[in-house]
């Protein structure tokens, strides 16, 4: 979120983002989909993500944690993610 909207959230909230890809490209998720139904009315969904708890942590811990992000996700295309 910082990279793309430049918002700084803590990972519990940033981990709510990637929901919509997980339902999409697992089995697991299509699944899911599957059995609540909502294949067909996917295209109308809105995600929602509530970033609470970003206002608190310091810059430096922000900071941090993108460098983490950085290093588990080097090497993966935007694909892949």
């Amino acid at each position: 979120m910082y990279e793309t909207e430049g918002i700084e959230v803590e990972p519990s909230a940033a981990a709510g983002c990637g929901v919509p890809r997980l339902l999409c490209a697992s089995e697991t998720g299509r699944d899911y989909l599957r059995e609540s139904g909502l294949v067909g009315s996917l295209h109308q969904a809105t995600h929602v993500v509530w970033t609470t708890g970003g206002l608190f942590v310091p810059s430096e811990q922000h900071r941090k944690y993108r460098a983490v992000v950085s290093a588990v996700l080097k090497g993966y295309s935007a694909n892949e993610i």
